[in-house]
């Protein structure tokens, strides 16, 4: 599966992207900041967005509404 994990806390996404790598996942970390989820998504195209709510810039809660009001079948 193609997971597009965005986090804000380098820790932590390297830990939890590391965890779905071994899970055998394919993984595309963004760490620096919500507005950065838009084009990540155009480019890696994932099957799942797993996104923490409060980042700098914008939160996943804007980014995933900008996600479907892009591509309402997200």
């Amino acid at each position: 599966m193609r997971i597009l994990l965005a986090d804000d806390e380098r820790e932590l996404a390297a830990g939890l992207s590391q965890y779905l790598s071994n899970a055998g996942h394919e993984v595309c970390t963004v760490t620096t900041g919500g507005l950065d989820v838009l084009p990540a998504y155009d480019r890696f195209n994932p099957d799942v967005v797993l996104m923490d709510v409060m980042m700098p810039r914008f939160n996943g809660i804007t980014i995933a509404q900008a996600l479907v009001s892009r591509n309402p079948a997200i």
